[in-house]
């Protein structure tokens, strides 16, 4: 018997549902898994153990147990949150949930989104089928899952994709606004100094970004999410309101090699609001200090330091994420954390070393 895949949106939250049909009005659409979304540990550990038809049995005597919130859950309702806040007119964030589950087991996962109150209209249920060929139907400006190979084939699309890794976290800022966190290279940006650094170490490196200071770094997987996240910021301050989202850059780069980094955005015409060049330091601390709705990177040691602290994403692109790779060989690998070593390092890119403030 062939698998159904099954696209649903749900009319006034309730139990009915139509076929999406085409719709003329702009969104801003980010795509989640029910994994990222719901805490599924226990249902998928059922399944694993006990089959499919048994996990449909025991989805339908438990679809009026409300599911505990997963990992994302807290970043998603920070997007309707600011969807209440965008000048009238303006596109607004739009969720889609993406599931492998069947229809006949979606009715807890949504009647958990319903009892959550949360502004999730489209969900779509492969029923065990992979899911990336719906995600790049929707044209997504953000996905999120926790199935490595979905987010990367959607990265090698082109589109914003990120691995979530970790378990759900209070959300102990309450400030009303979001605040996202990027990594650069082999994010914002390409991953070409990714593969200088990993050739000729950190002295190689830092003499050809600042050689380069004035020659703009390609494109990374999540300019796009930027751009997006830019002109809502603009579209604020247009009307002379502050944004509710801030951004930042937390990067292992550090003086003279921010400077490219720095020029990069600038000819992009993006601002980031803060900008953080550490020189290989941990970037956890400094990710709390900003209040991260969610961090970037596509280092998996960066991941793995932030991810009991922060929503921690791990972008699968780039040099540093090829089967072969050696974590340590790349920027924040292995940089000069010393402040005196790394002065020296500059000192002999430039000719001289920086001024401490």
């Amino acid at each position: 018997m062939l698998a159904k895949t099954w696209i649903f949106k749900m009319k006034n939250k309730s139990d009915s549902f139509n076929i999406i049909a085409n719709s003329s009005t702009k969104t801003f659409v980010v795509t989640v898994s029910a994994r990222t979304l719901f805490d599924l540990k226990e249902s998928n550990d059922f399944f694993e153990k006990n089959g499919h038809k048994a996990y449909e049995e025991y989805e339908k005597l438990n679809e009026n147990v409300v599911l505990k919130q997963g990992p994302a859950f807290n970043l998603i309702k920070k997007f309707f949150n600011i969807n209440e806040q965008l000048p009238p007119g303006y596109p607004k964030f739009e969720v889609v949930l993406v599931s492998r589950n069947s229809v006949q087991t979606a009715a807890r996962i949504i009647k958990s989104i319903e009892q959550y109150n949360l502004d999730i209209v489209r969900a779509i249920f492969t029923d065990g089928q992979p899911t990336a060929e719906y995600v790049k139907a929707l044209g997504t400006e953000l996905f999120l899952s926790s199935n490595p190979s979905s987010v990367k084939e959607i990265i090698d699309a082109g589109m914003p994709a990120a691995l979530i890794v970790g378990d759900f976290k209070e959300n102990n800022n309450n400030d009303g606004k979001l605040h996202i966190a990027f990594d650069g290279d082999a994010v914002l940006f390409g991953d070409s100094a990714e593969k200088t650094f990993g050739s000729s170490g950190l002295i190689g490196f830092q003499e050809h970004e600042y050689k380069n200071k004035d020659v703009p770094l390609e494109p990374g997987p999540f300019k796009s999410f930027l751009d997006l996240i830019h002109n809502i910021q603009v579209a604020f301050e247009s009307l002379g309101d502050k944004s509710p989202i801030k951004t930042a850059l937390i990067t292992a780069r550090s003086m003279p090699a921010h400077l490219r980094a720095i020029k990069t955005l600038q000819s992009w015409g993006v601002k980031i609001n803060s900008g953080m060049f550490l020189g290989g330091r941990n970037k956890t601390p400094f990710l709390k200090c900003f209040n991260a709705d969610i961090f970037f990177d596509d280092s998996k040691n960066n991941i793995d330091l932030a991810k009991d602290s922060v929503l921690s994403a791990h972008v699968l692109f780039g040099v540093r994420n090829s089967p072969e790779a050696d974590d340590s060989k790349f920027s924040g690998g292995n940089q000069v954390k010393n402040i005196e070593e790394r002065m020296v390092v500059c000192k002999k890119v430039v000719g001289k070393a920086p001024q401490l403030v």
